[in-house]
């Protein structure tokens, strides 16, 4: 198969064509679009998409990859993010709401995280600062202080021995990530 536009909307796969890939980078189509190529035999490792309906998060391919790229996503998936168990997410060019992240957060708590589990998203600003926000909801405790940057810094307490660690930076990204105590 030969491809000749550089992002191709309209490509016809060829009938029975399956991949077997570790690594798919699909970031201007969607995962739904791409998936009727992908063998299940697949070993993802590592996969980059855009996803336009929920039901795409409970697909085996995706709960395997160890790596998962959201390069966009709609708006009715945002519930399907708090549920995401593959080690590292990383939330790509989308601000997501205060109402989205906490949600998050509560399902790490609630459920639990592997060690090392990663998420990295950028968040919607509103009056209320998120690292205080989350604070409040979960009673969590600041982590160090920078001279610079007062409040980026929280700890969550997930179980006796692990804590989920939030940082943010000045261009509203954050980082969750599962540690232990």
């Amino acid at each position: 198969m030969e491809i000749k536009k550089r992002f191709p909307e309209d490509i016809e796969w060829s009938a029975n064509l399956q991949v077997v890939v570790n690594v798919l980078v699909a970031e201007h189509h969607t995962f739904e679009y791409v998936l009727p190529i992908i063998s299940d035999a697949s070993p993802l490792e590592h996969l980059d998409s855009q996803f336009s309906n929920k039901e795409s998060f409970d697909n085996e391919l995706v709960k395997r990859a160890g790596t998962l790229r959201i390069v966009d996503i709609n708006e009715d998936c945002y519930p399907k993010l708090a549920t995401l168990r593959n080690k590292t997410v990383i939330v790509l060019y989308l601000l997501l709401p205060k109402e989205v992240i906490i949600n998050i957060v509560k399902n790490w708590k609630e459920e639990g995280r592997e060690i090392g589990t990663f998420l990295h998203t950028q968040y919607e600003e509103d009056e209320e600062d998120i690292i205080i926000a989350l604070k409040n909801r979960f009673k969590g405790r600041y982590g160090s202080k920078f001279l610079y940057r007062p409040h980026s810094q929280l700890n969550i307490p997930m179980s006796t021995t692990s804590t989920i660690f939030i940082h943010k930076d000045f261009s509203r990204s954050l980082t969750l990530e599962a540690v232990h105590n």
